[in-house]
């Protein structure tokens, strides 16, 4: 319950909840609950079974990466939401094609706090940091990299992440220079990860609804190369704070590299526009804030 007066009940957990609403609202007998908001599909089941009970205002945050399925059972659910908050504009279409108007975009924040920002000055190490999976660009990543090589034999590639499509030995023998495999990484392992690089590389062929490792580069005060899918193209400013190239386009990811061994002063700069970004739009005090003010908005 908050000072405002303003409550909220927050529920994400599995379908198994919708059989214990009964419980929840034994439990919630004495309160007023005047928002639910929602964070995952099962939950939004039960925040709607909830929201009859209580009267209560429905929210759904929608940031999941899958496509909204065009089915009745969404159509009904999304129906009778108050407010849909989606994490970007993509998703926001999704829930627009059902006919839904009373939308907002906020995108996932990031603790910048916890991260180490070290500008870079010259490139010598480049990063990956994410799951070892066809979507994430191997296919274009490796063979850009071996260009690169080819006239800058000393650039080192260092790796983290979790296997799951590839494993580590399958992709290793297909580099030809310096590349390092750090295994998966927990949380608090990965500030300084990347505050040993100079560059991130992001070359997802799809997906990428949220990107947590965009956020984390950033913060890290590293310029980032990424590609035109997803939510990059709504945070990248290109040769502002990153640089886009084409999905699945080896001759521009291997463009864009070179363009930081030619100007290395982009790396300090294009660094500290995405450090500003994330201090500015992404970090979790204005995530909050923004949240806050947007549901008092629609008290009315």
């Amino acid at each position: 319950q908050a000072e405002d007066g303003i409550r909220y009940l927050v529920r994400s957990r599995g379908l198994g909840d919708v059989y214990k609403r009964q419980r929840i609202k034994n439990g919630l007998q004495g309160f007023s609950v005047d928002r639910i908001l929602c964070f995952t599909g099962s939950s939004l089941l039960l925040g709607y079974f909830l929201k009859r009970s209580f009267k209560s205002r429905l929210f759904r945050f929608r940031t999941e990466g899958m496509r909204l399925k065009m089915n009745i059972f969404n159509r009904f659910l999304y129906t009778h939401c108050d407010h849909v908050i989606s994490g970007n504009k993509q998703i926001e279409n999704d829930i627009k094609r059902f006919g839904i108007s009373n939308t907002e975009i906020l995108y996932m924040p990031v603790h910048c706090d916890k991260f180490l920002p070290q500008p870079s000055v010259h490139l010598k190490c480049l990063g990956f940091l994410g799951r070892l999976d066809h979507i994430k660009g191997f296919n274009i990543l490796i063979p850009a990299m071996n260009r690169i090589w080819e006239d800058y034999p000393d650039l080192e590639l260092h790796i983290a992440g979790r296997e799951v499509n590839y494993t580590w030995e399958e992709l290793q023998g297909r580099f030809t220079g310096p590349v390092h495999y750090h295994g998966y990484l927990e949380p608090e392992q990965v500030p300084l990860f990347l505050s040993r690089l100079d560059l991130g590389l992001l070359p997802s062929t799809g997906s990428e609804m949220t990107s947590r490792a965009l956020l984390e580069w950033w913060s890290s005060s590293k310029p980032v190369i990424v590609t035109d899918v997803g939510i990059f193209p709504e945070l990248v400013s290109h040769k502002h704070n990153g640089y886009m190239v084409k999905g699945n386009d080896v001759n521009e990811l291997t463009a864009g590299i070179r363009f930081f061994i030619s100007n290395p002063k982009t790396l300090q700069s294009f660094g500290a526009a995405g450090r500003a970004k994330v201090l500015n739009e992404l970090s979790y005090d204005e995530f909050s804030k923004r949240l806050i003010n947007f549901i008092k908005s629609t008290e009315n």
